[in-house]
């Protein structure tokens, strides 16, 4: 329970460094901010001690691109395109998202910020990337799916 409080101390830390004075999880442990096209989400996963960063990327298109999967592979291979975090897309939904699990205990404001501005640069240029014709996503449908969370 200590890291779960520290975590909103120091999530409400990192919210006055950004102008935003009241900022706290709710109830569930979830924020959700927005970086310029970023929609950063955060949750809190106690049983694992971890505060989860993800981020919607793009729908998959349909069919299936073997260039795409191939791509995403290739970036999640020894983290060499996500800076630490993972891609994956869910099937349902072809929502393709970033993911980055910051452990807990570790955890301070500082750390917290650098750690957000990386994930938001790695989406925003994942986002550029699969926006393209050639290696993207389906621009028909700019929002996509909300995320259902990661409780069970």
């Amino acid at each position: 329970m200590q890291n779960l409080e520290q975590a909103q101390q120091i999530l409400a830390e990192f919210g006055r460094t950004i102008g935003l004075e009241e900022l706290t999880f709710d109830a569930y442990g979830y924020c959700c901010l927005g970086f310029d096209n970023v929609l950063v989400n955060m949750e809190l996963v106690p049983q694992a001690q971890q505060l989860m960063l993800y981020a919607h990327l793009g729908l998959a298109p349909q069919p299936a691109s073997a260039e795409l999967y191939e791509s995403l592979l290739e970036a999640n291979h020894f983290f060499r395109g996500t800076g630490g975090a993972t891609i994956g897309v869910d099937p349902a939904t072809r929502s393709i998202a970033l993911v980055y699990a910051l452990p807990l205990p570790s955890l301070t404001p500082v750390l917290l910020e650098a750690e957000i501005k990386g994930f938001v640069d790695i989406a925003e240029s994942w986002m550029t990337r699969l926006d393209q014709p050639a290696g993207g996503t389906d621009t028909s449908e700019q929002q996509g799916p909300m995320f259902q969370g990661l409780r069970v």
